[in-house]
């Protein structure tokens, strides 16, 4: 994300992240793990490449976050596999755009209670919404008012 903000270049520029992780320079994605997840995701990789998020869970475990059939075949339906490298690549520390950005976190799920809390800490705008990590696609009106509304504070 700090290189995205860089390559944007924009004086103005909004970085939000939606019920997720924040960035971790100076390590990948995948060494910012707990290392029993790292491992087990190592584990998964084939020929280089991991298989689609929504098979790193048990069966079902999209069932509850996206109970309309119709609407689950939509959001699975073309998922990429993500390439090794993508996940093992070495953060950058962040500067220029990154550094002037408002930053703001969006937590839709429990599951990311600690880092809006983190966020929090780290000067981010948050906001919250008792919701799930899919709300973006099962509640988008829900989860627009919420972005805007950090935006305009």
């Amino acid at each position: 994300m700090p290189g995205i903000a860089d390559a944007v270049g924009s004086d103005r520029l909004d970085v939000v992240f939606l019920d997720a992780r924040l960035p971790h320079p100076g390590s990948s994605w995948v060494g910012s793990l707990p290392p029993e997840r790292a491992t087990w995701l190592r584990k998964m990789a084939v020929s280089g490449r991991l298989p689609t998020w929504d098979t790193w869970f048990p069966a079902g475990s999209l069932d509850g976050l996206l109970p309309d059939p119709s609407q689950r075949r939509q959001v699975l339906h073309g998922l990429p596999e993500l390439s090794w490298k993508v996940v093992s690549e070495v953060l950058p520390t962040p500067g220029g755009a990154w550094n002037s950005a408002r930053h703001i976190y969006l937590q839709l799920s429990a599951a990311y209670q600690s880092t809006a809390e983190q966020a929090e800490e780290c000067g981010y705008r948050v906001r919250c919404l008792d919701a799930d990590h899919l709300a973006m696609v099962t509640q988008p009106a829900m989860v627009t008012d919420l972005l805007l509304s950090a935006l305009r504070a």
